[in-house]
């Protein structure tokens, strides 16, 4: 049962399903349920019941319907019409008869005219769902997407944390953490085109999924013109005219957190020619994005849209689909390589979604995907045919049943997209919208002429012409045209309350409408439909009965109700945006009467004004059900606090108070917009208080989790000595509070020109830098504004000091990286490192114009040293645990805010505000420190700040602070002791915790052993590794990586048969401790082979290395560099064994994946390459190994240099006459 309900569109959880049952039995059977009166028309018990004479019996012939009269004279008959003869001329209209009334449902309709046709009145019919999938199934296609990660854009109450923090300082003091959000954001980028009004319906379904699968932060919907000559561009609505245009830029997120997805069926212009796949390749640079194609796979050849199948392959979660390996499913690389960015094509299944959700999410995997290919540049015929010929060219190309569903519609046309879905579903299963893609797009049906009144674009009418029309009828027998109209009846019936609806006009001899000349009904149906469908009980009776006595005239309003909607003077005033009511603009909205509008409104949208029966008179915003819904729970979580107060709400519309001006006469508080356009730039005075307000109002609202989204200067109201916002939750283009700030800044410099005092300048373009996490908060800005105010003329200052210590004076010991700086290092005992660190992150973190001016990173072992644990997951802390990738980091963000510098100084513009990154290393060698200081130029804003062992050598930095263990120290700067001051206690004292300590000899003892002394170093690692075993265990991590270190100590002394024991001993507690598969175990295990090959123990060494191997493979994929790296040693060692054949696969392997990891010339694929000139030389290949060590050595001369021990190695290998002439 619940997979009948499921496929029938009604999916039901199993408790919910339980309950239905259960409920089920306990209800009445008879007609005197409640559910049966309501459907039936049937009265309850103790009533007279309605006869039952009008509903007819399903073994009794098809009864006859009413007789038609000249208001009702369609084309064609109803189904089971009989030959009623008319009623003779002045005889009164035959009495109702028996059976039910079938009454016919146009598609489209007129205003009144001189013409003479039917009159109508129009209803709501329902529409048939698109996906022939359940939102079940598709929906769990999406599972592998529901992925939870820190956000570091908010922050929670961490209570452990804070009572601890408590604890240790005595200090109330909050400790935030990142909350937990979803991982990605999903843009829905749909293709509005003319063809696509078939897959509107699909386009609302597959939104309506992603919103409900829960694996997704936000949801973006906006509309792709691929048919104009600029396209593409998008509209921040699909399918809505006269919409501003907007650039492809607006959804590119260059932090690769937001998946995009485009719907369309490729008909437009742009797929043909190559502008929408170089447009995906963009898009593609930075996040995952796909294509979902409507047509059936079997019609993919003929759009724009073509794909073919690839194998793809990510290496990490979330991959831009430009770092996707491509290659094809069956031939190797070197005879089928992929060219672009590969951008897939998926269909609308659960099997294509599936396997891209899979992909995405994935931190590594394989997919085999059909990938967009390049398309032809021909589209179709632009020359038209004559009726004939493109009736012959479309059976020629159109598939049987497109042919056959094209009749069915001649018939019934002109209709609207719902009604051909209607029409193509009562043929049966055989016939799917494909088919109807083949007719709407075959070149046979043209859109009519002027539609009744305002209509959404899927309502609008398509014909055939007459010639073509009578061709297709021809085609198909009428008794089979006549039943398909009947067979639409009771699709309806099946539909109603179950789907969407569309318009549609009834016939009705009262209707205010008449049928459009020539317009078919589409179907009839009977008065049960009726009642289900809304329409009252006696415009049915009256429909039956047949046309009315006498046209109704209205009514003229009263005097009073005409005074009363006496427009106010600034209606339609010089300058004022309020215009009066046009023709086709709602007139009422509930208990509400309009009487104006504004003039950025159109019928269906946007702000209009009325008032209500009790006086009032409220702004009134017409939108979708959604963005209503959003307003509305948003202003009353507002509760009117720089929001306007919420009267009333309809199904699509909110009516709010309207703001006004105490002038004479009143008149609505103009926008911020209007202000500056009408009396140019604000003055300083007012641009700080409307800009303060306006701040107060965004902190107000996202300290209750409230994010506007798409602030506009139309939204702003300033007003006495207050700002009101509108627009809350309307067309919501973001979710995060940094947006805002950097919108309202944009406003503010837009509004205050060019005269704006470079201090205000500086910080309002430094909340709308392109970092979120340099950007102040909007509590923060409203605090500058205000202090501005108070003291004009005073430049912002970002702070850049924290108090470390205390004195003997009792004075606050104050760090300032700003005079100080901008590097330094700390040295001391590794407890006192610890706390000075926390003292500094917690100090300028904490600050409450910190959290979006600082950042620290720490770098390797550094976050080990900031202790409590949950500093670390502060949102200014950014953890960076390996060291090889911070060279990388760091240089990215030093070429950023290089650039901006020196775009800068080409300008007249002042500096733009870089908020502070303090980088926290641990001692490094003197190169890396110096290359660093180089690099790190003081304007870019980038400290660095060094920590150092007691023993460790002194880094020649600004500033330096030496600790003692309890906390008693100096700071000095500028290079010389003068400029110092000692503090004799540290703000947080030290905790002395034994394990760390040891852990800071352990560190020493390393340092020692790699600057030479390598007795001394072996000596302290064994007294420390004894004294973690018995504070720590055996097990510990840490008293086996002072083990491991002992064996890397016996290895550099050649002390091979201590080491090789020491490796065994701890790669066996380590796979006891850590696992098999853990990075430091495999590590373990390859320094264990490294050194059975020193012993001449080679085949053990490959049984060894093949182990590593797999289990690099299984844990971090085949191109990770420790893989390749246990390729390199396998290959190394297969070499040594004489088995060059394997070695050659191995080396091969290894050389590749380098050169595409790490580069062509970096010294671990030249030493891949020199392994794979030796294999094969040994495998008999001269030529290719000849060829291969001459490449080589050429290349290490010029990396590493004539004189290198790699380079002399290689050249060793070309012997003699290593360049011969040819």
């Amino acid at each position: 049962m619940a997979t009948i309900l499921t496929e029938s569109g009604v999916e039901l959880t199993p408790d919910e399903l339980l309950d239905t049952l259960w409920l089920a039995r306990r209800m009445p059977a008879d007609v005197s349920a409640p559910l049966a009166r309501a459907v039936g028309g049937v009265s309850g018990p103790g009533s007279d019941p309605e006869p039952e004479s009008g509903t007819p019996d399903d073994t009794a012939a098809p009864a006859s319907p009413a007789p038609a009269t000249d208001w009702f004279a369609p084309r064609k008959d109803p189904p089971g019409a009989g030959a009623t003869p008319p009623p003779a001329d002045g005889d009164e209209p035959a009495p109702l008869p028996a059976a039910q009334p079938h009454l016919a449902l146009h598609a489209d309709a007129d205003r009144p005219s001189s013409r003479p046709t039917a009159p109508v009145r129009p209803l709501r019919a329902p529409a048939p769902r698109a996906s022939r999938f359940g939102q079940l199934q598709l929906g769990r296609s999406l599972r592998p997407l529901k992925l939870r990660v820190r956000d570091p854009r908010d922050s929670e109450l961490d209570e452990t944390a804070t009572a601890e923090a408590t604890a240790e300082t005595g200090l109330t003091d909050a400790v935030l953490r990142p909350t937990q959000a979803r991982w990605l954001d999903v843009t829905l980028l749909v293709d509005d085109g003319t063809s696509m009004l078939l897959w509107q319906r699909l386009a609302t379904e597959v939104k309506s999924l992603l919103e409900r699968s829960g694996a997704f932060r936000t949801v973006r919907v906006l509309g792709l013109d691929t048919r104009g000559p600029h396209a593409p561009r998008l509209a921040r609505r699909p399918f809505l005219a006269g919409a501003a245009p907007l650039p492809p830029s607006t959804v590119t997120d260059t932090t690769g957190r937001t998946l995009l997805l485009v719907v369309s069926d490729g008909a437009g212009g742009a797929w043909r020619d190559g502008r929408m796949r170089e447009q995906l390749g963009q898009w593609g640079r930075y996040g995952p994005t796909a294509i979902l194609h409507v047509l059936p796979r079997q019609l993919w050849e003929g759009s724009g849209l073509r794909a073919a199948r690839w194998r793809v392959t990510t290496r990490r979660r979330g991959a831009a689909n430009l770092e996707w390996e491509v290659a094809d499913p069956v031939l190797p690389t070197e005879l089928a390589a992929f060219d672009g960015v590969p951008v897939p094509v998926l269909a609308p299944d659960p099997e294509a979604l599936g396997a891209f959700a899979a992909l995405v999410a994935s931190p590594g995997t394989s997919e085999v995907l059909p990938l967009l290919a390049a398309s032809s540049a021909a589209g179709l015929p632009d020359t038209p045919a004559r009726a004939p010929q493109a009736v012959l060219r479309f059976r020629e190309t159109a598939s049987p049943e497109a042919y056959r569903l094209a009749a069915h519609l001649a018939a019934m046309a002109p209709v609207s997209v719902p009604v051909m879905r209607l029409v193509q579903q009562v043929l049966g299963p055989r016939f799917d919208t494909g088919h109807l893609a083949e007719v709407f797009l075959g070149g046979l049906m043209r859109r009519t002429g002027e539609e009744p009144g305002p209509l959404l674009p899927q309502h609008r009418r398509y014909d055939f012409c007459e010639e073509a029309r009578g061709i297709l009828l021809g085609t198909a027998p009428a008794v089979e045209l006549l039943k398909s109209g009947r067979a639409v009846a009771d699709r309806l019936v099946r539909l109603v309350g179950r789907s969407p609806d569309f318009p549609a006009w009834l016939a009705d001899p009262d209707g205010m409408d008449q049928a459009a000349p020539g317009s078919e009904a589409f179907g009839w149906i009977d008065r049960r439909l009726l009642r289900r469908l809304g329409v009252p009980a006696d415009v049915v009776t009256a429909s039956a009965r047949g046309p009315a006595r006498a046209p109704a005239v209205p009514e003229q309003p009263a005097a009073d109700e005409a005074a009363e909607e006496t427009l106010p003077e600034f209606v339609d005033a010089p300058d004022s945006p309020w215009l009066s009511l046009g023709e086709g603009d709602p007139r009422t909205a509930g208990g509400w009467r309009l009487f104006a509008r504004h003039e950025r409104a159109r019928a269906d949208e946007g702000v209009f004004l009325g008032r209500d029966d009790k006086g009032r008179t409220a702004a009134i915003r017409f939108t979708d059900q959604a963005s209503m819904e959003r307003e509305a729970e948003t202003l009353r979580a507002l509760k009117g606090r720089g929001a306007p107060a919420l009267l009333d709400v309809g199904l699509a519309w909110t009516a709010t108070n309207l703001l006004m001006e105490n002038g004479d006469p009143p008149y609505p508080v103009p926008s911020l917009a209007h202000r500056v356009d009408r009396w140019g730039p604000l003055p300083e005075g007012s641009f700080l208080g409307i800009g303060r307000h306006a701040a107060d109002v965004l902190a107000h609202a996202h300290a209750r989790g409230i994010v506007h989204g798409n602030l506009t200067a139309q939204r702003i109201l300033p007003f006495s000595d207050e700002v009101c916002m509108t627009g809350w939750g309307v067309d919501r283009r973001s979710e995060d509070r940094h947006d805002d700030v950097g919108v309202l800044a944009s406003l503010l410099l837009a509004a205050a020109g060019p005269g704006l005092a470079p201090g205000l300048r500086a910080v309002l373009q430094l909340c709308c830098g392109p970092v979120l996490a340099d950007r102040p908060s909007a509590e923060h800005l409203a605090l500058f504004l205000r202090d501005f105010g108070l003291r004009p003329g005073r430049e912002p200052v970002v702070r850049r000091s924290v108090p470390v210590g205390v004195g003997d004076d009792d004075r606050k010991v104050v760090l300032d990286f700003a005079e100080m700086g901008p590097h330094g290092s700390v040295q001391g005992p590794f407890a006192a490192r610890a706390a000075l660190l926390y003292t500094i992150v917690n100090g300028m973190a904490r600050r409450l114009y910190a959290p979006d001016e600082i950042r620290f990173v720490l770098v390797g072992d550094a976050r080990l040293y900031l202790e409590p644990a949950a500093a670390r997951t502060l949102r200014q802390v950014v953890l960076q645990p390996d060291t090889r990738d911070v060279d990388e980091a760091l240089g990215g963000e030093l070429h950023r805010r290089s650039i901006l510098l020196d775009q800068t100084r080409a300008t007249i513009l002042p500096s733009p505000p870089l908020g502070p990154v303090v980088v926290v290393t641990e001692a490094r060698d003197a190169e890396t420190m110096a290359a660093w200081r180089r690099a790190l130029r003081p304007e870019l804003g980038v400290h660095l700040l060094v920590l150092e062992g007691t023993a460790d050598p002194a880094t020649e930095l600004d500033y330096r602070i030496v600790l003692g263990d309890d906390g008693a120290g100096s700071l000095t700067y500028g290079g010389s002791p003068q400029t110092g001051v000692g503090f004799r206690r540290l703000l947080t004292a030290p905790r002395v915790d034994p394990a760390a300590k040891l852990t800071d000899e352990q560190r020493h003892a390393v340092f020692m052993g790699r600057s030479g002394l390598v007795q001394e170093a072996l000596t302290a690692l064994q007294a420390i590794a004894a004294e973690q075993r018995d504070l720590l265990g055996a097990n510990h991590p840490g008293t086996l990586s002072s083990h491991y270190e002992m064996g890397a100590l016996y290895l550099k002394s050649k002390r091979f048969t201590e080491a090789l024991s020491t490796f065994e001993y701890t790669a066996s507690r380590r796979t006891t401790t850590l696992g098999p598969e853990h990075p430091d175990t495999l590590n373990t295990h390859q320094q264990r082979a490294y050194t059975l090959n020193r012993l001449d123990r080679r085949d053990e060494a490959y049984a060894v290395y093949s182990a590593v191997l797999e289990g690099w493979r299984s844990s971090v994929g085949e191109q990770h560099p420790a893989t390749l790296l246990a390729y390199h040693n396998l290959a190394v060692t297969l070499i040594a064994l004489d088995r060059y054949d394997e070695a050659l696969r191995k080396a091969r392997t290894a050389h590749r994946g380098r050169a595409q990891a790490l580069g062509g010339d970096h010294p671990s694929t030249l030493a891949s390459a020199h392994e794979l000139a030796i294999a094969l030389l040994g495998s008999g290949q001269e030529n290719e190994g000849m060829e291969m060590a001459r490449s080589l050595y050429l290349q290490r001369v010029r990396v590493l240099g004539a004189d290198h021990e790699d380079t002399l190695a290689t050249r060793r290998l070309l012997g003699d006459d290593p360049f011969p002439e040819a």
